[in-house]
């Protein structure tokens, strides 16, 4: 399983001063330049950047993005993190592509990706698969997911994280399921269909989720409840409802 790189925003002339492909193994690397002649801008090649990504069979895109203006981050991080990587790379940086100083920042950059994926990244058992808008998580716990998609060489630590997720897992797992503080159940689900789903529901932080993924929720109790789907809406059941990663509700009753 070879992970891919989109190293995107590279100005035109700085990107034009380098015709060979940058190498570095054991990473697929995919460059797409700005549009722009001078500056690092997503604006107009933002498409080409998440095809890059969905079109990686095994989900494994991480996102090495340059754009000139800091605000508008947040904007970008809100169509891909939750199921890329997405790393900062300055646009200062960026006009310096094809030099020594910009392949050792790429280096650096990709070491902490790998080590992020070995200790981080996702498994059918993690519970970062968990619905995060759905889960109500304790307190002490609930920030897992975020300090999951976000931590980076300048931002917390590997090793928080890690043991945040561990302290989560003591919390919420068991008898074999998932439990929020809401006393809400929730079972791994039997896959069905799937394949069809956009990209950015077929994986979850670089995880490609089987067909179907999904978990089936309910009360502990045996009695109606609600949950928040992907964009926080509240929706009761009666007896049951199947839920993806990503909060989206599949069905139930």
């Amino acid at each position: 399983m070879t992970p891919l790189a989109v190293i995107a925003g590279i100005p035109l002339e700085a990107y034009r001063r380098k015709a060979k492909k940058p190498d570095f193994k054991p990473w697929q690397i995919r460059v797409i330049p700005s549009k722009h002649p001078r500056k690092a801008k997503l604006d107009e090649i933002w498409s080409r950047v998440v095809d890059a990504a969905g079109n990686d069979a095994e989900g494994n895109a991480h996102l090495i993005l340059s754009h000139n203006r800091d605000s508008d981050r947040p904007r970008f991080e809100a169509q891909a993190e939750t199921w890329c990587r997405v790393v900062w790379l300055p646009h200062q940086m960026a006009r310096n592509y094809a030099t020594s100083d910009f392949d050792d920042t790429i280096e650096r950059l990709l070491s902490f990706e790998a080590h992020w994926r070995a200790s981080i990244r996702p498994s059918l058992d993690s519970p970062l698969l968990l619905p995060e808008t759905a889960f109500s998580a304790a307190k002490p716990v609930a920030t897992m997911w975020r300090r999951a998609r976000r931590v980076r060489e300048d931002r917390d630590r590997i090793d928080a994280v890690e043991q945040l997720i561990r302290r989560f897992r003591a919390r919420h797992h068991q008898e074999g399921a998932w439990m929020d503080v809401e006393s809400l159940r929730f079972d791994r689900g039997t896959a069905h269909g799937g394949h069809h789903l956009l990209p950015s529901r077929r994986t979850k932080l670089t995880f490609r989720l089987p067909d179907g993924f999904h978990f089936d929720v309910s009360h502990q109790s045996k009695r109606p409840f609600s949950v928040h789907d992907q964009e926080g809406l509240s929706r009761r059941f009666q007896k049951y409802a199947n839920i993806c990663p990503h909060g989206y509700i599949r069905g139930g009753h």
